[in-house]
């Protein structure tokens, strides 16, 4: 399993992808803070806030499409089918895969956690926990992408699939507090509305609160609580990232190579 762990990533860190990766990530969150700058009221609020979500939107978008498209790219060359004829099992396969993706992921938000304290000067006990936090959301998003990419044939359906899912458990608060206004405030429901309104809520249940990740609030007012906004993340990463693993070890389980 080191071997196989060893190789991936350095495929992974010769393939100039991850370098176009690593340079859009950047000029993102350094273009987005210096648009803050341009704000005529709490400018250094602005700044913080432009530089954070720019850096987490380009760190989740660009990990769907480069592991979508390293693992087609290897699965095409039969590179992956080679990997399999060692004796670590289909197991030891996804596991090596995701360490080495997720060295990756350490090796992308650790530029950014840098960036941002050398040009925009947040709080410590915020920047720390925002890049914490930032780190277990990127370790989320490339185990789903790893998954999506290794159940689908294709890495455009990949990264759409994985897109969709992220946005979901993003958006999934705003989506439940639509779905119960109506019972909230008494008006009458139509079956399709109690329908709509059950099937929201029970899916809430399943999909993890991305939401609570990276939250640019933290950069700039610091970590609220002494550090119980932290707590629902940490047990979510601890959820979610074994979950996904299993889930693409089953489904390449049932793959014949």
């Amino acid at each position: 399993m080191r071997a196989t762990f060893l190789y991936v990533l350095l495929t992974t860190l010769r393939d100039r992808l991850f370098l176009a990766l690593v340079l859009v990530v950047l000029l993102a969150d350094l273009i987005s803070g210096y648009l803050g700058r341009s704000a005529f009221a709490e400018g250094q609020a602005m700044t913080l806030a432009f530089a954070g979500t720019a850096a987490r939107l380009a760190l989740v978008f660009g990990l769907l499409v480069f592991v979508a498209y390293h693992v087609r790219r290897l699965a095409e060359s039969r590179e992956i089918e080679t990997m399999l004829t060692r004796p670590i099992g289909r197991e030891g396969f996804v596991l090596a895969y995701g360490g080495g993706l997720a060295v990756v992921t350490v090796l992308l938000v650790l530029p950014l956690v840098v960036l941002l304290a050398l040009f925009f000067r947040p709080g410590l006990e915020g920047l720390l926990a925002w890049g914490l936090s930032l780190l277990l959301e990127g370790l989320v998003v490339m185990a789903l992408a790893l998954f999506a990419a290794l159940a689908l044939e294709s890495a455009i359906a990949a990264v759409m699939t994985g897109g969709a899912i992220y946005a979901l458990a993003r958006l999934m608060p705003a989506f439940v507090d639509i779905a119960n206004a109506r019972a909230h405030v008494g008006a009458e429901e139509t079956a399709f509305d109690i329908f709509a309104r059950t099937a929201i809520n029970l899916l809430s249940i399943l999909m993890p609160r991305l939401d609570l990740f990276s939250q640019t609030g933290w950069l700039v007012h610091g970590l609220p609580a002494e550090g119980a906004a932290l707590r629902p993340v940490l047990v979510q990463a601890a959820i979610y990232l074994p979950l996904l693993f299993l889930a693409a070890m089953f489904d390449l389980r049932r793959k014949r190579f």
